[in-house]
């Protein structure tokens, strides 16, 4: 069995169940959930739950045998003879690494795993089990459907910490207005009467500040508590400029149309290292300003 440690917002929860469960499929062993991350967390929750996912949660005692530390000879041996060796695999940086495919029977996952390619292999599974397990609202009804009938394009600003924590702006940053402005110009050159669905977690600063020379609708419906329902909103978008966050990152790659248009930044990071590291987790058919 595998163990892997669900922790960050919504976006890193998708990846990191995604990772574990491409990892449990290749090694033909199941995978459970430690979310004890969230326990004490008063600015991230657990999300998942919202999505059709194969929910197992481990229990207190399943996660301290897996990462129990075997420091004598009698438990060494013990484990040997009585149960399969667990390790603990930690990821080291943001780059993806095929090494952490290998055949595993017992194992404590730890990391982001941002990068499609940990589950290109069961990317149709990974789409239908990141479906809402609710039906929208009817306020989300209403826009869903208006998003299916025209060439609606989702934007996405991120700010929150990323904006407003200087230790946190400093190794992220956030895109510049100009970036969005370039990305709606691309986009809107490509298509007939495009409609642009702004969606952000300052959608007032949004509001304020963006402004585009398109047709543009500000998504103010939901929260953090139904951050699913702008998920789902946006990945019915027929094209997508994202920020640097796993959040539109899901949006943009949960959408199955094959003609899709998917703008990301060049810049993910603020910090250099991590920037380089980060080559991996935008896919190669995106466009990159």
């Amino acid at each position: 069995m595998l163990i892997v440690k669900i922790h960050g917002g919504l976006g890193n929860q998708l990846f990191q169940y995604a990772f574990a469960k491409s990892l449990a499929y290749k090694n033909n062993t199941d995978f459970k959930l430690d979310i004890h991350f969230f326990d004490d967390q008063s600015l991230r929750s657990y999300n998942l739950c919202d999505f059709n996912i194969i929910e197992n949660i481990a229990s207190t005692t399943e996660i301290s045998a897996f990462k129990q530390k075997k420091t004598t000879r009698f438990n060494f041996l013990k484990s040997k003879l009585f149960k399969p060796e667990t390790h603990i695999v930690e990821e080291k940086n943001l780059e993806f690494n095929p090494l952490y495919f290998t055949p595993l029977t017992n194992a404590y996952l730890s990391g982001y795993w941002q990068s499609e390619k940990y589950f290109a292999d069961i990317k149709t599974q990974i789409k239908n089990e990141f479906t809402p397990k609710a039906p929208p609202s009817d306020t989300n009804c209403f826009l869903l459907n208006k998003i299916k009938s025209n060439n609606a394009i989702s934007l996405h600003i991120r700010r929150g910490d990323f904006e407003k924590e200087e230790t946190v702006n400093k190794i992220h940053g956030t895109c510049s207005l100009p970036y969005y402005e370039n990305a709606a110009d691309l986009i809107a050159n490509k298509l007939t009467d495009p409609i642009f669905y702004i969606f952000s977690d300052d959608i007032n600063w949004a509001r304020h500040n963006l402004k585009l020379n398109y047709k543009t609708h500000f998504v103010d419906i939901n929260d953090e508590h139904s951050a699913f329902e702008d998920i789902r909103l946006m990945y019915n978008c027929k094209h997508h400029i994202i920020a640097n966050s796993t959040f539109s990152w899901w949006g943009a790659w949960l959408n199955t149309k094959p003609d899709k248009i998917v703008i990301a930044p060049i810049k993910w990071f603020n910090d250099t290292e991590l920037n380089y590291q980060a080559k991996d987790i935008v896919p190669e058919t995106w466009i990159r300003i």
